[in-house]
């Protein structure tokens, strides 16, 4: 057994352990194998130890998402930043220092622009103390702010995290939750200022803010929590959603929420209409990272707005069964850059091999879904959808629309629309010649004929148009017309 003196920030503890003031000299008596460390020994006191000053807050021109994982059980978290390209989100690994522990229950402040997350000490995930509390700036260092005043040390680490618009910070432990709780942060220390008893168990691992209710997806259903009364709604979520568990949940710049599941990594944006009695789109889907232990999302929400304008061109009349190419072409109007964007488009059903090989896109029927990366100010970008036209005679309209991250100043021009008409082919020819009958009677007379092709289709252009005669006639001598490469409604060859 050793004998070892220390002092911590002006205190000393005599011989028993006990406080005893700031005299010099007076020690602490521990049995130790070996060196105690500071952070170890504030440890065994029960304090939380800060990982220094916060830094500076963020401040995002355009949308960045946030994840948080750890890939072992019990290790450190990790701090990642979103990168949308063309079908994936890259999350890049901002710095590798993190918190001393695991931490969770994401959320982002958007009074101060700083994330902040509480410890998840459950085995085998974390083994901290529970209800110490992390400001996280934007470099990524988590800084420990102490427990959180008045949230329960009975209760596990939550798993869902998020802020309202107040800047309160809302968490609940997830996997059957029955109880939410409302943090004030920045009072100190950060205490529960509310407690809100959920009207059914909440299952979903994460949750996000948006119009007066958080938001939650888990299994196949998307949770809806009203926070002034507790009630939980659920509903189906849109087709197209895999079931699992979702642990990292966020709200867009524009209000659609974003989904990644833990286990496949698959990322979904979700359009949430008429909150209050609501309906769900899927906008766009893209491949993330799994997470092998903990996983837990946020989102800074962009200072600037993006115009995104779409254009969708395309035949105005084909043959029936012809075939079919559709040019879509998204223009960023600024005035911010766009972090990434989604594009749908529903072809009729009446079209059929309805293809596109433009990266970030997919076709699932004859739903066109494109899920694209960043965009410039003043950049464009191209889609191309090819497709065969119904064999009968009609008119087909299909409207294509862009969302983007960011909110939008111009929703007016986020849609566009291209009909596209069936017509047969139809080509009219006539024979004249240049003689009146009774010059016929005279022998050698030479006669010309005149023949006439002409398009009488109304709408269709017709192609490779060619004319020829052969009459059983002796010294027949032809001028053929030039063929047409394209004879348009209403044009002859001679």
């Amino acid at each position: 057994m050793s004998r070892c003196t220390a002092r911590v920030k002006g205190l000393s503890w005599g011989p028993t352990g006990g406080a005893s003031g700031r005299g010099r000299g007076r020690t602490l008596l521990c049995a130790i194998t070996a060196a105690l460390t500071l952070g170890a020994l504030m440890s065994l006191l029960g304090a939380s130890v800060a990982a220094g000053a916060v830094g500076e807050p963020f401040s995002c021109k355009s949308e960045i998402d946030f994840l948080t994982q750890s890939h072992e059980n019990g290790e450190p978290t990790k701090y990642y930043e979103s990168e949308f390209k063309a079908g994936e989100v890259v999350y890049n690994e901002v710095n590798s220092e993190s918190a001393a522990s695991t931490y969770n229950a994401l959320g982002y402040d958007p009074t101060n622009n700083y994330l902040y997350a509480t410890q998840l000490n459950q085995a085998p995930l974390g083994s901290g103390t529970v209800g110490t509390l992390f400001q996280i700036d934007n470099t990524g260092h988590a800084t420990s702010l102490g427990l959180i005043e008045g949230y329960p040390s009975t209760a596990t680490g939550p798993a869902n995290g998020a802020f309202d618009p107040a800047g309160n910070y809302w968490i609940t432990g997830g996997n059957g939750s029955s109880t939410a709780y409302e943090i004030n942060v920045t009072s100190k220390p950060a205490k529960v200022i509310n407690t809100v008893a959920l009207s059914q168990a909440w299952q979903p691992i994460d949750w996000s803010y948006y119009e007066g209710y958080m938001w939650g997806l888990g299994g196949s259903k998307i949770y809806r929590v009203d926070l002034s009364t507790g009630t939980v709604t659920t509903y189906n979520a849109p087709s197209g959603v895999e079931s699992g568990n979702y642990g990292a949940a966020w709200t867009f710049s524009n209000g659609d929420l974003g989904f990644s599941n833990n286990a496949t990594g698959a990322i979904y944006k979700i359009e949430v209409k008429t909150p209050n009695s609501p309906t769900f789109a899927l906008l766009a889907h893209y491949t993330g990272p799994k997470a092998d232990a903990s996983n837990d999302g946020a989102a800074c929400i962009a200072k600037e707005k993006v115009d995104l304008e779409i254009v969708k061109t395309g035949p105005a009349v084909v043959l029936p069964g012809g075939a079919v190419t559709w040019t879509l072409t998204v223009t960023n109007n600024g005035p911010g850059e766009s972090s990434g964007f989604s594009v749908l488009d529903p072809v009729p059903s009446e079209f059929t091999n309805v293809k596109t090989s433009t990266p970030g896109c997919s076709v699932s029927g004859n739903n066109v879904a494109c899920a694209e990366g960043r965009l410039a100010n003043g950049g464009k970008f191209t889609i191309t959808i090819t497709g065969t036209a119904p064999t009968t005679t009609t008119c087909l309209t299909n409207t294509a629309v862009v969302t983007g991250n960011e909110e939008d100043p111009n929703l007016a021009n986020n849609k566009s629309s291209a009909e596209t008409c069936t017509e047969p082919g139809k080509l009219g020819v006539t024979k004249k010649d240049n003689l009146n009958p009774l010059e016929f009677e005279t022998v050698g007379t030479v006669v010309t004929y005149t023949i006439t092709a002409t398009n009488e289709s109304a709408h269709v252009t017709l192609h490779e148009v060619t004319v020829s005669d052969a009459p059983p006639l002796e010294n027949f001598k032809c001028t053929p017309a030039i063929p047409a490469a394209e004879l348009a409604p209403g044009k002859s060859i001679v």
